[in-house]
């Protein structure tokens, strides 16, 4: 043990550095702590002097409290008021749209308010309409409201150091800050892009510009959803791996002319850097760029043998350079990959017969160690599990290997001598329409590709738990029997963590009737679930958020979507969800119409998802329950679009759920007229605006509960006083989304349970 440790100092240095970073991020003490911090500091150096302890020890010592220091001064806002109604700046990331949206982080240089100016230097996301056209280092000044962040978006905008949201009404571009060299990268970049676009058909232009330049923004999902399936989506974005491939292109031409090694890595330095610099230094790029430069720097050195120490150092410098580049994803899945093929590959191929093809060998316990490393964190933050991925990068990745560096020397001779460089180009396309095939072909092989839920809490200790410390057995060089010990006991928890998630939601399906209300702020979303395991949609909110939730669940197919009625905060949510899971069917409002409803049509009829317009009677009868529509009836055409929302009634045994889009004056006097209304359970209408409920109506219906779906901060008031006051007469228990957050309401057909996310 003692040799271990004396062997791998920067490892551990490192290792402690990084739980530092962690406990600074997620304890969020005080400012009061910087003084404290150093106290202890000093404290514990006496402590150390006096007890004579070993200098490794000090050093070591002083990891935790530095790896603290610099995350958690990096993920608060300095003591800075802010307050201004216009403000200067300089786009910072190539701008974002979708959902009607523009979203892109701004430097902002000076402030305005109140005609009062002053300067500054801080980031702001800006919130902005869609299409307004700007780029990165475009000069703005943007006239809008100062917004808090929440939620999610909080968390995601703390750890690009940035703690205010501005809500743009009006932008403007003033100039510029692209310098001369600035503004060739960048029309470099649109000249590589056109010359793609040019030459390659669609799809393969897109899937081409993501291996090449890292284009995955502008990418449509339709071209990147066999990629997904396949366990491959990252050969689509620039990082460690096409870094990597790069370098491994100029060693193999170096040995066929012959080149020395190092002279070959050396000679390499200025392409990557070239390479990084097309690719706009995205910041996975960047992070991957860094730690191959000093992979390369360690082997220039003779280092290249100590690979702990190598893997450690590029950690060091990258969170140096950022210190918040620890809590993202392309940090997190580059470094646990690369650990984990030095860790797990040397022991793993001491498994396969002597006699086994090379490529069984080499290539595919690489693949298998690798995701050791990444399979939590794919299934964490996308829940997919594509159990093809092992096959489909042995086939896959040597493909890409081949078409980046020909795609690369394509596109430089296509922008000087474009007759030349044009046919290579074309052919490094119909190598990516391969791949493309490949990876849709792969994807479509049944359960190759699965939609997984969370894994439970002990589950995640347990494998991060077993992983870390059969990290530190296999990588600190402990004896040889423990090594082997280590290895075959987190391949074989890796085994039941994929067996776990693929399977438990097919072994374990619901056993209640199960109504989720989404907290998708504000607009509608619910996900039904029956004990004989049907799921139906109603709605989707506005975002992603219903996507996100339903995947959280694992559900891997949607039986039926209605869509109550054609407004954006009802039925955008759902393009997404298209994109992502099968949906047999989908039912719209008959009396429903406008450019929405006829976009969505067309999404559908893209996809061949067949589609009708359903009103009042129609019914679905499954084993253990029945929906019955209520409403609309026909001929509503002087009725608003609210009105004429769909509006359904669950029954479940002797429980009731009454499900009514936006009615309003005229939707509830439809329903009262009609009768049949008595349910336990009633969703709201209209998010509780002032005219959503009336006594009469609440006395048909008659619920226990009812359950308003609404945003805390938005702008129409809902729910309304009146509504909220009329619900407190009547003595209905009344949930808001807004307050509890996702509410689940469980029954047996007799009891009702209820359970809130917050």
């Amino acid at each position: 043990m003692k040799g271990a440790l004396s062997g791998r100092p920067l490892f551990l240095w490192v290792s402690l550095f990084i739980i530092g970073e962690v406990l600074g991020f997620y304890l969020d003490l005080p400012f009061l702590v910087y003084p404290l911090f150093f106290l202890s500091l000093i404290a514990l150096t006496i402590l150390i002097t006096k007890v004579r302890l070993s200098w490794l020890f000090l050093v070591l010592s002083l990891a935790l409290p530095l790896g603290f220091w610099l995350v958690f001064t990096a993920s608060h806002p300095a003591d800075f008021e802010f307050y201004a109604d216009i403000v200067w700046g300089e786009v910072e990331s190539e701008p974002h749209s979708d959902y009607g949206r523009t979203t892109y982080f701004l430097r902002v240089g000076a402030l305005e308010d109140s005609g009062v100016k002053r300067e500054c230097d801080l980031r702001l996301y800006v919130i902005a309409p869609e299409g307004e056209g700007f780029a990165r280092g475009d000069l703005l000044k943007i006239k809008g409201t100062v917004l808090p962040p929440e939620g999610e978006l909080a968390e995601y905008l703390r750890k690009e150091r940035c703690f205010w949201v501005f809500r743009a009404s009006q932008s403007e571009k003033i100039g510029t800050s692209l310098t001369t060299l600035g503004a060739f990268f960048k029309d470099l970049q649109s000249g590589v892009q056109e010359e793609i676009d040019r030459v390659v058909p669609y799809p393969a232009n897109q899937i081409l510009s993501g291996i090449l330049i890292g284009r995955v923004a502008s990418m449509e999902p339709s071209a990147t959803l066999p990629f997904k399936e396949s366990g491959t989506s990252h050969i689509l974005a620039a990082s460690g791996t096409n870094v990597v491939l790069l370098v491994s292109f100029f060693l193999l031409v170096a040995q066929a002319l012959p080149i020395r090694k190092k002279t070959t890595l050396l000679l390499s330095i200025p392409f990557l850097i070239l390479y990084a610099t097309v690719c706009g230094w995205l910041p996975s790029i960047t992070r991957a760029t860094v730690t191959v430069l000093v992979g390369i720097l360690s082997v220039l050195i003779k280092r290249d043998k100590d690979f702990p120490t190598t893997l450690a150092f590029a950690a060091f410098v990258v969170l140096i350079m950022d210190p918040m580049a620890l809590f993202f994803l392309d940090f997190q899945l580059s470094f646990l990959a690369s650990a984990c093929l030095l860790a797990f590959v040397p022991e793993m191929q001491r498994w396969v017969p002597g006699r086994a093809p090379r490529i069984l060998k080499d290539s595919l316990m690489t693949t298998i160690a690798s995701q050791i490393g990444v399979a939590p964190l794919v299934a964490e933050n996308f829940h997919n599990l594509s159990l093809i991925a092992p096959l489909a990068n042995l086939v896959i990745l040597p493909l890409v290997s081949l078409i980046l560096p020909l795609g690369l020397i394509s596109l430089s001779l296509t922008l000087i001598l474009p007759p030349l460089g044009r046919p290579l180009l074309w052919i490094a396309g119909q190598g990516t329409a391969l791949i493309q095939a490949l990876a849709k072909g792969l994807g479509e092989i049944p359960l190759a590709y699965l939609i997984v839920p969370g894994a439970p809490s002990w589950l995640k200790w347990l494998y991060w738990g077993t992983l870390f410390l059969s990290l530190t057995i296999l990588l600190l060089g402990f004896r040889k029997k423990t090594r082997a010990i280590a290895a075959r006991l987190m391949a074989g928890l890796f085994l039941v963590f994929v067996l776990w998630l693929a399977f438990f939601p097919i072994l374990f399906p619901p056993q209640l009737f199960e109504a989720h209300f989404i907290d998708v702020g504000q607009g509608d979303s619910i996900l039904i679930r029956t004990p004989d395991r049907a799921n139906f949609l109603w709605d989707a909110g506005s975002g992603s958020k219903s996507l996100k939730y339903l995947e959280e669940l694992g559900i891997n197919q949607l039986d039926l979507v209605f869509v109550s009625h054609p407004h954006s905060d009802h039925i955008n949510g759902l393009f997404p969800i298209l994109d992502n899971i099968p949906v047999k069917m989908v039912l719209l409002s008959k009396e429903g119409e406008g450019e929405l409803q006829e976009k969505l049509k067309a999404e559908l009829d893209k996809r061949n998802i067949p589609y009708i317009g359903i009103g009042e009677g129609f019914t679905v009868k499954g084993e253990t329950f029945s929906l019955q529509i209520l409403a609309p009836p026909g001929d509503t055409s002087s009725w608003t679009l609210n009105d004429r929302s769909l509006v359904g009634k669950f029954t479940f045994g002797e429980t009731d759920f009454l499900l009514t889009g936006d009615i309003e004056d005229k939707g509830r006097k439809n329903l009262k007229n009609k009768g049949n209304l008595s349910s336990e359970i009633l969703k709201v209408p209209h998010h509780g605006s002032a005219n959503s409920l009336d006594k009469d109506f609440l006395d048909m219906v008659s619920p226990l509960v009812a359950i308003i779906s609404v945003s805390q901060t938005n702008s129409y008031g809902h729910p309304s006083i009146i509504t909220l006051e009329l619900l407190r007469e009547q003595g209905i228990w009344t949930l808001l989304t807004s307050k509890q957050g996702s509410i689940l309401v469980k029954s047996d057909g007799k009891i009702i349970t209820i359970e809130k996310e917050r």
